[in-house]
């Protein structure tokens, strides 16, 4: 963004640390015959403490200030996996008890008193995590350049939130990542984009619906361990990404999952979520999962965040540790579907 204002060259003394990094950031307009001043440029390289004095010599000129949480309303479906942890102890020990043979025994008129001892799955789930996030404010500078008293508070409040919102994606990404490595049962999909259709749209909902059903009987395709396990209707969350919802609900849903003759308990709830990578980047490979509530888990036994203020340098300091144990049980049932041709139609027009 670009001010052609002289304005800010009068309010700056030409030869101060300020004015000559105004200098560096403007250009002169020679068809306006003023100065054109680079504003993200010059707030990116001034200090923080220098940018408050600033705004400061402009504060008679501003009469409305106006704080946004620019991240209000952002939605993190992975919360749910959340079981309470306890305060003592640290691993969590997962146990599936094996199935016995439905055939039984012909009874003989022996007596059999041999040990028949089911056999046992195990999972360990254990402290993953140990991560702090922290953010300084200068409150007693950035007075200066406030002219509500409570515009100021908003404006730490949104600072500080910043915290909690790093600590959710971190647990979103992770999370997401997580889930592509350990859900190891796939089912080869036809991605849903702008393109597809409402046949598409349909093949696409009866497919989960089939596995939603599938789960329920007995099988023992659904889990990594081969177990018969089962998964009630209603039980598992059907996971899907921006397009494919977009899609589902132009396509299928809108009058599908309105019809009356339609069984809409199949799912415990259908969620729009981001898939991601290790790394950090969208995974262009996973249209969605369909997945037990009780096939993921985190826990987080250490939670806590304080301030410290320091008089020498006026800056406030806060922090945010969060120790977080995140595993999963491969007895229990869960189905990833990836995309057919190996990546998303993901475009927007």
């Amino acid at each position: 963004m670009k001010q052609s204002n002289a304005w800010y060259l009068r309010h700056i003394e030409p030869n101060t640390e300020l004015g000559n990094i105004l200098k560096e950031c403007s250009t002169y307009n020679e068809k306006t015959k003023q100065w054109d001043v680079d504003l993200k440029q010059f707030a990116t390289a001034v200090p923080v403490t220098k940018m408050n004095e600033f705004l400061s010599t402009m504060v008679n000129k501003i009469v409305v200030q106006k704080v946004f949480d620019i991240t209000d309303g952002a939605e993190f479906p992975y919360l749910d996996f959340q079981a309470p942890d306890s305060e003592y102890g640290d691993t969590i020990e997962l146990i599936a008890v094996q199935n016995l043979d439905y055939n039984g025994k012909d009874y003989d008129g022996t007596c059999d008193l041999s040990p028949n001892v089911p056999g046992v799955n195990t999972q360990y789930i254990y402290t993953t995590d140990k991560k702090f996030w922290k953010i300084s404010v200068l409150p007693q500078v950035m007075k200066r350049a406030i002219i509500r008293e409570g515009q100021l508070g908003a404006l730490v409040g949104v600072i500080v939130s910043r915290l909690e919102y790093a600590y959710k994606k971190y647990l979103y990404i992770n999370i997401s990542a997580d889930l592509s490595k350990v859900v190891g049962q796939t089912i080869t999909l036809q991605g849903l984009g702008k393109n597809s259709t409402t046949d598409d749209a349909k093949k696409y909902l009866n497919e989960c619906f089939q596995v939603a059903y599938k789960m329920a009987q007995f099988n023992t395709f659904f889990n990594s361990e081969g177990m018969e396990s089962i998964t009630p209707k209603g039980r598992a969350t059907l996971y899907i990404n921006a397009s494919t919802m977009a899609s589902l609900n132009v396509n299928a849903m809108a009058s599908l999952l309105n019809s009356e003759k339609l069984d809409t308990k199949v799912f415990k709830d259908i969620k729009m979520v981001q898939f991601y990578n290790d790394d950090g980047t969208e995974d262009t490979n996973t249209l969605g999962y369909i997945l037990d509530d009780r096939f993921y888990e985190f826990r987080v036994p250490i939670k806590e965040s304080t301030s410290f203020f320091c008089p020498s340098s006026l800056i406030t300091t806060y922090w945010l540790h969060a120790w977080i144990k995140r595993g999963y049980a491969p007895f229990i049932n869960a189905v990833k579907f990836v995309a057919k041709n190996g990546t998303l139609d993901t475009h927007i027009e």
